[in-house]
């Protein structure tokens, strides 16, 4: 399952299982932020600048933990 991750080179990686858990548990990570933002779409309680902030929220949510996947990924990498 491992050649599904964008960049997978099999010849530089070193622990395939713990890249696939790390990559794997951060997109559910990006999955959980999903449905949070749906729920609060669709119930909107909210004003539209609170809907806005949690907009804004997810974005940043989900840039930090593909930068986590990017950075994180490389402890499974034969640095040589």
């Amino acid at each position: 399952m491992a050649s599904l991750i964008a960049g997978y080179d099999p010849e530089t990686v070193t622990d395939e299982a713990g890249l696939t858990a790390f990559v794997g548990a951060n997109t559910l990570y990006v999955a959980g932020l999903v449905l949070a933002v749906a729920v609060v779409e669709y119930a909107e309680p909210f004003s539209q600048t609170a809907a806005d902030a949690v907009r804004i929220g997810f974005v940043v949510g989900v840039l930090a933990l593909a930068a986590r996947m990017v950075v994180g990924a490389r402890r499974y990498e034969d640095s040589g």
